[in-house]
């Protein structure tokens, strides 16, 4: 059991939403310990007031509370929704953890885009302000036939172990893309930051990367074809990292392989997924095979992927 949650929303007084979700189960297999059922702690809980037809917009909203920052177009994907089981590794590089903040969000037409102010601490209800704090930029909008993403964010106070709690490197960029091309569904993302200050030297520098996946239904509304590419690399002999779970976690010598890091990673993903009601409950299947180089040794392996994922 990956994940379990229970959420609930509730609008009221026409314009305010009030979202909050738990986490009610905590997988510590991957650690060799057992996996344990029951309230866990929050995973977000937000407060947001939207109001219709003002300053030239045709929505703006005002969000407070404990919630993802999206990075990257796997980021923008919910989890109900992604088409492979997990997030690439570059993704889940920038796409982490769960933060206060506050955000201001505008849309008008086709362009939307987001302004927000975090808070890096990582506590498990609404956080503090005594840690660093993050300014996060988004916008999304349509071109070349599709849906286009941009999204920066920038660590204020990265540096020192108490400011830098919650996001891991100074800064990070991406660019993404997510439309048709004839019959078949194509994303794309580049990503591009700068780790900052890390406990060790081998860590900092620049790190970069892209992720290819195109899709096809094979059955309409049954059966989907899709595949994925990923590449990063960094600058520093041990920039990026592998993600937690899978190639890091077998027993192949990842740990004595500086835990999984190195300074390049190619993951190529390809994968059936079957739905029995649309997103709500589909069966993913998938084959990846990956390599990580780092400055005292290479490493591959292939991951086989079954899954069922299920909300309502």
């Amino acid at each position: 059991v990956r994940r379990l949650r229970a959420g609930l929303s509730i609008d009221f007084l026409n314009n305010f939403k009030l979202k909050g979700s738990v986490d009610l189960e905590n997988d510590r297999k991957p650690e060799g310990l057992e996996r344990e059922f029951g309230y866990e702690g929050f995973n977000r809980i937000t407060l947001s007031y939207k109001v219709k037809d003002v300053l030239g917009l045709d929505d703006l909203e005002f969000t407070y509370g404990r919630d993802s920052i999206d990075i990257g177009q796997e980021g923008h994907t919910s989890s109900r929704h992604i088409k492979t089981v997990e997030r690439s590794a570059i993704s889940n590089k920038v796409y982490d953890g769960r933060y206060t903040g506050f955000a201001v969000t505008g849309k008008r037409g086709d362009v939307e885009a987001t302004l927000g102010i975090y808070s890096l601490d990582l506590s498990n209800f609404i956080g503090n302000w005594d840690a660093g704090q993050a300014v996060y930029l988004s916008t999304n909008f349509q071109a070349l036939g599709g849906e286009t993403t941009l999204d920066f964010i920038y660590n204020l106070d990265q540096g020192t172990a108490d400011d830098e709690a919650g996001l891991d490197y100074r800064w990070a960029a991406s660019a993404g893309w997510n439309g048709k091309i004839n019959s078949w569904d194509l994303m794309v993302n580049a990503i591009v930051g700068d780790n900052g200050v890390q406990t060790n030297s081998n860590r900092e520098g620049s790190f970069y990367g892209f992720v290819f996946m195109p899709s096809k239904e094979i059955i309409q509304d049954k059966l989907e074809f899709v595949a994925r590419y990923q590449y990063q690399a960094s600058t520093r002999d041990r920039g990026i990292r592998l993600n937690s779970r899978y190639f890091r976690n077998s027993e192949q010598g990842i740990t004595d392989l500086n835990s999984g890091r190195g300074n390049e990673h190619q993951s190529i993903y390809t994968g059936l997924n079957y739905f029995f009601c649309g997103q709500r409950s589909k069966i993913m299947t998938g084959v990846e095979h990956e390599t990580l180089d780092s400055d005292n040794g290479d490493a591959r392996a292939t991951t086989l992927w079954l899954a069922y994922r299920t909300y309502f």
